[in-house]
C-alpha cells in the first residue's frame, strides 16, 4: 500500500510512518520544513515531501497515487485558525488524489466529556490556549461534512506519554472521551495512553479500516 503521512517528523507523524515502513508498506512523509527531515528515524527509506499543507497544489505532488493518507499535524499558537485552512486543503488534495481512506489526529477537546457536556465546557481551557483548543470542534465539523472520503479522525487521551509500548489494550468510544473514572473531572489522571499505542491504532485503521466517517476516542 502506497501511504503519504502529512506531518512525518511529529511526534505521532514519526511513529506511524516508522510502523507503516516496518509492516511494508511504501510511505512518503510530508512536511513544511524541509530541514527537519532528520527528525524522520534513519534507515526508514523514507521519501520526505517539502509542501505547504494550506495550498492543494503543492500537496498534489505527495499524495500523487496514494492509496491512503495519514494527517498528523496540529495547530500553531501563533496561527491556529490556519489549521483549518490547512485541513480544507488536505480535504481538496485528498478527494482529487481519489484516496481510499484518509485517517486524521484530532484533540480530546473535539469531543463529549463522560457527563455530556463537551471537553471544552467541562474543563475550560486557560485564555492562552484558548484560540487552539477551539480549532478542534471546528475541524471535526470540516470531516463531518465530507461526504466523499472514507475519512477516519482520531482523538488521542488527555495523557499522551512517549516511549510506552504498543499494547493495544485501548478501549475505542465515537465521540466521548474514553476515562477509567467517569466522576474525577481531571481528564489528565483518567485519559492516558502511549503514543506508540495510538500510532498502533492509526495504522490499523489505515491497513484495515474499523471505523469510518467517525471521530473515535482511544485511552487505556
Amino acid at each position: 500500500m502506497k501511504v503519504t503521512v502529512i506531518g512525518a517528523t511529529g511526534r505521532i507523524g514519526k511513529r506511524v510512518a516508522r510502523t507503516l515502513v516496518e509492516h511494508g508498506h511504501d510511505v512518503r512523509g510530508v512536511n513544511r520544513r524541509p530541514d527537519r527531515a532528520a527528525v524522520v528515524p534513519a534507515g526508514l527509506g523514507l521519501l520526505t515531501h517539502a509542501a505547504d499543507t494550506g495550498d492543494e497544489a503543492s500537496l498534489g505532488p505527495a499524495l500523487a497515487g496514494a492509496d491512503a493518507a495519514v494527517l498528523a499535524t496540529a495547530p500553531t499558537r501563533e496561527d491556529p485558525a490556519a489549521y483549518l485552512t490547512q485541513t480544507a486543503s488536505v480535504l481538496r488534495a485528498a478527494r482529487r488524489a481519489a484516496l481510499t481512506r484518509l485517517v486524521a489526529v484530532s484533540s480530546y477537546v473535539a469531543l463529549c466529556a463522560p457527563d455530556g457536556r463537551t471537553v471544552l465546557e467541562a474543563e475550560p481551557a486557560h485564555p492562552y490556549f484558548r484560540p487552539i483548543e477551539e480549532v478542534y470542534p471546528a475541524q471535526a465539523a470540516m470531516f463531518r461534512a465530507e461526504a466523499e472520503l472514507d475519512w477516519l479522525l482520531v482523538a488521542p487521551p488527555a495523557e499522551l506519554y512517549p516511549y510506552g509500548d504498543v499494547t493495544r489494550r485501548y478501549r475505542v468510544a465515537e465521540d466521548v472521551l474514553v476515562v477509567t473514572d467517569p466522576a474525577n473531572p481531571n481528564f489528565k489522571e483518567t485519559s492516558v495512553l502511549s503514543m506508540e499505542d495510538l500510532a498502533a491504532f492509526i495504522v490499523e485503521e489505515v491497513e484495515h479500516p474499523s471505523y469510518h466517517r467517525q471521530l473515535v476516542s482511544l485511552a487505556y
